[in-house]
């Protein structure tokens, strides 16, 4: 209704054009009005719209896709975005849709969001908090590249995978629970993330990107470390990655006795493979060198009398070297 009354104004002013000196001065006002009104507005997908409202509030409205944003989406670098609220109905956020938004500091996903696209929020700095909906199975590449203040991230039960750079830069994320559902997470998926104190990953069989960067809060001379701790099972992928790459671990239910992932007796390292390695723990344990979480101690019991003694150590060793007891 706005866009017609402008445009009836526009039109009689240019009737009225050689009656009034003043009425251009009109003109160019109504024109630049509509075109301030049109900057506000758009369209984002074949059935969606955009709007800012009041208060810097960008409001996302119709149903289906989102477009993708390889490069320069309409909404990078405007300074007025605060908040985004994507309404029920939009399925997918575009590939850097929200891009370089420097003053967004939240957003509003609905369920009816399933997939959100890579590099979707990078660069917004000021953005604090994100609640991914149930319906989203993948973080994709880059989706929060250097959001630096963003402390809170709640991935949803039914998350399958976390690709590849994913959290990259992320200065203010503390403690990152990884849900169960989670198959796979992408190198540097946690890279120079340097507040990162924990990071808990519940799937044993979690395929963990092999290499030192995955999971990175100090980044000296290209020495990527974390000085925080991984939490996990005895035994999993996140245990495995722990020792491999020199990480403080901690189990989750250190007191239980079974392993939630299939160990042959005697694997006391928890390394899947019974080598000279698990003769080593076990004897660093005899003499108070290491001590032992009680799935091990179990594992390490080979005679089954409930102790963990030198006849243990023999008896290990005897079926390391393929010889009968």
């Amino acid at each position: 209704m706005t866009r017609r009354i402008l445009t009836v104004m526009i039109a009689l002013c240019m009737a009225a054009a050689p009656v009034c000196g003043a009425v251009p001065d009109i003109m160019q006002t109504a024109v630049t009005a509509h075109a301030e009104d049109a900057a506000q507005s758009g369209k984002c997908g074949e059935d969606l719209t955009w709007k800012i409202v009041e208060d810097g509030v960008l409001v996302i409205s119709g149903t289906g896709e989102m477009n993708p944003y390889p490069s320069n989406s309409p909404f990078s670098l405007n300074e007025s975005i605060k908040k985004v609220d994507i309404q029920a109905g939009v399925t997918s956020i575009g590939r850097g849709a929200f891009s370089d938004c420097p003053n967004l500091t939240s957003v509003t996903i609905p369920d009816s969001v399933t997939d959100i696209g890579a590099y979707a929020f990078q660069y917004c700095p000021k953005l604090t908090e994100i609640v991914i909906p149930d319906n989203v199975k993948s973080i994709e590449q880059g989706t929060f590249t250097d959001c630096k203040s963003l402390s809170s991230v709640v991935l949803p039960d039914g998350l399958e995978r976390i690709q590849k750079e994913a959290f990259i830069g992320c200065k203010s994320l503390t403690d990152v629970t990884i849900p169960k559902s989670v198959t796979s997470i992408g190198d540097s998926a946690y890279y120079d993330c340097t507040n990162l104190n924990t990071v808990t990953i519940p799937n044993p069989e979690c395929d963990i990107y092999d290499f030192q960067n995955t999971f990175c809060n100090n980044n000296d001379g290209g020495n990527y470390t974390f000085t925080g701790t991984i939490c996990g099972y005895f035994g999993s992928t996140a245990y495995a990655y722990a020792r491999k790459y020199g990480r403080a671990f901690k189990m989750i239910d250190g007191n239980s006795a079974e392993p939630v992932v299939e160990l042959a007796s005697g694997d006391v390292n928890g390394d899947k493979t019974l080598d000279i390695m698990d003769c080593i723990t076990l004897n660093k344990s005899l003499v108070g060198a290491e001590e032992l979480a009680v799935v091990q101690r179990k594992l390490a019991d080979m005679n089954g009398d409930g102790e963990i003694t030198a006849d243990d150590s023999l008896i290990l060793l005897k079926a390391i070297l393929g010889i009968k007891a």
